[in-house]
């Protein structure tokens, strides 16, 4: 099974947009603000639809499923850099991971 091994998400996991970033789209990406952070972000077309898909909270595989199907990338790698994105937002505090599994805490 695939996971992220700084911050252990899994497929499974649940993700979701933190309240506090404001952002806008773009023609071809989306620009965010993390008022609370003070840091400026901005995201590619890829990027700008996994920002929308994770409006309410779903499952990374989800995500995933639905971006093999829109961009011409098989899953194993879909999910390993989906993983690597949701930590590196998780990271930076734009996003919540809650294990699916209960195995507690934010990741």
């Amino acid at each position: 099974m695939a996971r992220n091994s700084e911050l252990d998400i899994r497929p499974g996991d649940l993700v979701s947009r933190t309240e506090s970033v404001v952002h806008a789209e773009l023609d071809e990406g989306l620009v965010m603000l993390d008022p609370e952070a003070g840091r400026y972000y901005e995201f590619d077309p890829v990027a700008k639809r996994i920002w929308s898909l994770i409006e309410s909270e779903v499952s990374i595989a989800s995500v995933r499923d639905t971006l093999t199907k829109e961009y011409a990338v098989d899953g194993r790698t879909c999910l390993s850099d989906l993983l690597a994105f949701v930590g590196r937002m998780a990271e930076s505090g734009l996003v919540r991971v809650r294990p699916a599994d209960g195995r507690g805490g934010q990741a």
